[in-house]
């Protein structure tokens, strides 16, 4: 929300203006006054959005004057709203001098109205990927206060970036091309915004430079490529902060929680560490495949041949957060073996140490490893003991 400050003294000589302008830095919002015969002021406002706006305008100071109505005046434009009547100031007392002090801020949306309905947003990727979700509700990061229910989803610059609702675009950023994890990088993410029929809006961050296909006053559908996602602003690695928002009467944005749509259509909420496939509405179908659900017993039999290299040597193969282990033995000889782990937060699917019979010139499962919580860090290692059978 912009604040504007306005003081302003009067006398009891003649002012030669018919009225003065409060907002002169907006481009949409037109706030203003016009000295009345009577002595005191008229204050009106102009909406030339396309959205509704809101303003607050309010005197912090009142020498000799009274105002018309509570203060501050809190107020919603709708779009094309021409000279709406939003204050009256008048003199207390008569033939005596009087002044004010105003205190102005206006901002996009309808806090006073707004209602956020159950709509169920898709995920704000391209149909049939899956990305992981690295911080969700109440992240102690950088998901506090008004970004309490924003989502992070972790993924690659440049990654094409989908309108989760259908809406219009009403503010883009896309000239930074500076990150970090200090607080300082803060004001520098590119973002969109978009404005959707509830009144609530969406919040698409830390795009890449130049990373916005939109411009404002354009219309999105759910599942169109808007941007790019980046690593500007207050941001420890690359990846998209998603957060749907309402407007408050204070001028700021307050993230709400939401529901995301399952690749079924069925009500997903939200949990770190999971990975999440987007389904569109029109979007083809596609294989749903999750490392969580890979099973030691998928394996069971694998065997393959390699070349002989008279080395032994591991392979991981990773699927999500879950690590398939395979060992190449490169002898010609039978090779016995024991492979024993050190887990961090993570399990292996048989019983570590893991006895292992390799045949000649072949390459044999291991055993899987997975994360107990995958919302937080986890690590292993891993180390083998063998002979080689003569």
């Amino acid at each position: 929300m912009k604040y504007i400050y306005f003081i302003i003294l009067v006398f009891l000589a003649n002012l030669l203006f018919s009225y003065e302008y409060l907002s002169e830095d907006s481009d949409f919002i037109d706030v203003y006054f016009e000295k009345m015969e009577s002595g005191g002021y008229s204050f009106y406002a102009d909406n030339r959005h396309f959205i509704p706006q809101f303003i607050s305008l309010g005197f912090t100071t009142l020498n000799n004057m009274v105002m018309d109505r509570e203060n501050p005046s809190r107020i919603t434009l709708q779009p094309g709203d021409e000279k709406v009547l939003i204050a009256v100031l008048k003199p207390n007392i008569e033939n005596r001098s009087y002044s004010f002090r105003s205190r102005l801020s206006f901002t996009n949306g309808d806090p006073l109205t707004v209602v956020p309905d159950d709509y169920l947003y898709i995920l704000p990727f391209e149909n049939g990927k899956k990305y992981k979700l690295d911080q969700g509700f109440g992240g102690k990061f950088s998901h506090q206060k008004e970004n309490f229910y924003a989502l992070d989803f972790s993924m690659d610059i440049g990654t094409a970036v989908c309108a989760a609702r259908e809406g219009i675009v009403v503010e883009v950023k896309e000239d930074s091309n500076r990150g970090g994890a200090s607080a300082s990088y803060a004001n520098y993410g590119n973002y969109i915004v978009v404005y959707h029929s509830d009144g609530t809006f969406a919040s698409y961050v830390h795009l890449k430079l130049n990373g916005s296909l939109v411009n404002v006053g354009d219309k999105v559908t759910p599942g169109e490529v808007i941007g790019y996602s980046g690593n500007t602003g207050l941001s420890t690695g690359p990846h998209l902060h998603f957060s749907v928002n309402i407007p408050t009467i204070e001028g700021s944005r307050q993230s709400i929680p939401i529901k995301l749509k399952g690749v079924n259509g069925e009500s997903v909420d939200p949990e770190v560490g999971e990975y999440y496939y987007s389904k569109h509405p029109d979007g083809e179908n596609f294989e749903v495949y999750y490392g969580k659900d890979i099973t030691d017993g998928d394996y069971e039999g694998y065997l393959e041949p390699v070349d002989e290299t008279n080395t032994l040597k591991f392979r991981d193969e990773s699927v999500d957060s879950t690590t398939v282990i395979y060992c190449r033995n490169g002898f010609d000889k039978t090779v016995n073996g024991k492979v024993s782990f050190s887990l961090s937060n993570s399990r292996t699917g048989k019983k570590s140490p893991i006895e292992i019979e390799l045949p000649p010139l072949s390459e044999v499962f291991i055993t899987t490893v997975k994360p107990i919580n995958p919302g937080k860090p986890f690590q292993f290692s891993y180390t083998i003991s063998y002979s080689i059978q003569e």
